[in-house]
């Protein structure tokens, strides 16, 4: 699981993770993305820090989101992949 720090996951809507910021559990209310930052030896366990994707039209990029770190099971997540710009051929009228 140690391969998996720095890797970003999809959580999809409805899925249960928990807050250590606000000692809870939470359930996503839409898709988010973490980024993985530490693993539990031993099993599916792993947190990561949200992110929120900005700039889709041109230069796609992930940012935090917050403060917080969350845990959930490494099996209910989705690989995440940076998407391709929106507009990709630009066309300047002189």
């Amino acid at each position: 699981m140690i391969d998996k720090i720095g890797e970003y996951r999809l959580i999809p809507k409805g899925t249960e993770f928990w807050s250590i910021k606000n000692q809870t559990i939470f359930s996503s209310k839409q898709d988010e993305i973490i980024q993985i930052k530490h693993t539990c030896h031993g099993n599916d366990i792993i947190y990561g820090e949200p992110k929120q994707l900005i700039g889709e039209l041109l230069y796609p990029t992930l940012i935090g989101k917050g403060s917080d770190e969350w845990g959930l099971s490494y099996s209910k997540t989705e690989l995440y992949q940076i998407s391709n710009p929106l507009i990709i051929n630009i066309k300047y009228v002189k």
